[in-house]
């Protein structure tokens, strides 16, 4: 106006304008914050996909385990069967194929015995035998359990294999005293971080 005197309704214009502008921000910062979780929710169901349960026996228990199916079928025992019954008692035990093992344990450089030996590209496994020496693993070519000399896995694996040496079994574990506090939390996963927050936001 030429009184100096701003248009009530162009003012009434801009404060509708930012009325919108903050509007939209906040949706923004609404939309960013549930992205934000939802990256860590499925970071977490991620981690807990490809982690394995602890084995329900030690590396010599699995071992000797395995020597006792040597000879089984293969029609009932296959490769995957062989170390799920060795290490989890339960030859179908949650279904665990020879490619989950690649997540199993941790790597190790070494064969000792009941370390598990498992292709690069996750289409069989196996496991060495009680003298370290031998390897066990379920052939389709003899179809049955075989046990053969360690010299034989790189004709069983010709691309190559991953040997994974096993975590603590809960048997060793549940034996041992017990730890504080402060070291479970130094050992948190992703997917503990999450429930931890959300079982203390309960309370």
């Amino acid at each position: 106006a030429e009184d100096g005197i701003r248009d009530p309704l162009w003012s009434r214009g801009l404060v509708d304008v930012y009325k919108r502008q903050v509007s939209t921000q906040s949706t923004w910062d609404q939309i960013m914050r549930a992205t934000l979780i939802f990256i860590i929710v499925a970071l977490a169901l991620s981690n807990a996909r490809f982690s394995m349960d602890p084995p329900k026996y030690s590396a010599a228990e699995a071992a000797a385990r395995a020597e006792g199916i040597v000879g089984a079928s293969r029609s009932e025992y296959q490769c995957n069967h062989v170390v799920n019954y060795a290490y989890y008692g339960n030859k179908g035990y949650k279904n665990y194929l020879a490619k989950d093992y690649l997540n199993f344990g941790t790597h190790s450089s070494d064969l000792q015995t009941g370390y598990i030996c498992v292709a690069k590209n996750g289409v069989h496994v196996g496991i060495v035998s009680s003298d370290g020496k031998h390897f066990i693993h379920s052939s389709s070519s003899k179809y049955q359990v075989i046990k053969v000399d360690i010299s034989q896995l790189k004709y069983i694996f010709p691309q190559g294999y991953d040997i994974r040496r096993p975590n603590q079994s809960l048997h060793s574990t549940f034996n041992k005293k017990t730890v504080s506090y402060t070291h479970l939390r130094a050992h948190e996963t992703s997917l503990h971080l999450v429930c931890r927050l959300l079982l203390e936001k309960k309370k």
